[in-house]
Parts: C-alpha cells; sequence; structure tokens
C-alpha cells in the first residue's frame, strides 16, 4: 500500500526535478491508477489537457527525450509505432517515473520485512 512516508523517502533518495514535480503533483491513488491503466484515460489529473502536457514537455523535453532512450535501450521496445508528440513523451515520461517509483516501494516493504524478521 502506497503511503506518503513511501513518497518521500523515494523522493529523498531517488529525487530529481522530473521525479518531484511529477509524484508531487498526483495523489496516492492518480499514482496507483496511472501504473494500473497509464495516463491516456485521464489518471494523472494535473496532466490532462495539451496545454498541460506541452508545458511539462517544455520544461523537461531532455529528460523526457533521455526517457525514450532509456526505454528503448532498456525495454527493447520498438518506437516505430510510437506518436513523438509532446502530449505522449509526457505521458511515458510520467508513466515512467511512477512505475520506477511503484517497483522501489515492492522493494522498500520487501526490506521493511526482512528487517522486522
Amino acid at each position: 500500500m502506497l503511503n506518503e512516508k513511501m513518497l518521500n523517502a523515494y523522493i529523498e533518495e531517488n529525487g530529481n526535478d522530473v521525479i518531484e514535480e511529477v509524484l508531487t503533483s498526483l495523489s496516492l491513488d492518480e499514482i496507483q491508477d496511472v501504473y494500473e491503466y497509464g495516463c491516456s484515460n485521464g489518471s494523472a489529473s494535473s496532466y490532462i489537457y495539451y496545454h498541460q502536457t506541452e508545458a511539462f514537455f517544455n520544461k523537461y523535453s531532455t529528460e523526457c527525450l533521455e526517457n525514450v532512450e532509456r526505454m528503448k535501450n532498456e525495454y527493447r521496445i520498438d518506437l516505430n509505432e510510437f506518436e513523438f508528440t509532446k502530449n505522449n513523451l509526457c505521458w511515458l515520461m510520467i508513466e515512467a517515473v511512477v512505475s520506477d517509483f511503484i517497483n522501489w516501494c515492492e522493494w522498500y516493504c520487501e526490506e521493511d520485512e526482512e528487517e522486522e524478521n
């Protein structure tokens, strides 16, 4: 179960401007919804409208494009069908930040369980 303690610990340990902006702009429920459903259904309420996603991309364009390269290399994703718009690149970045956070939380919970035993 996600909580503020995990969120704050993750931001402190891994945070940069992008991570901090994404995770602090979403509620814990929104983070879970983005992880499960992605952004295209409106799960990330701060990034629904084009002017919001465009502003995010304009602010973090370098990081968004680096994320595309990371996804392509780490996950061997074929991006031939991907439409490279500011909106899609913003959403891809948000989904990556959320996914990394959730994966970290799973590790964090395992570490806590091991320490308790």
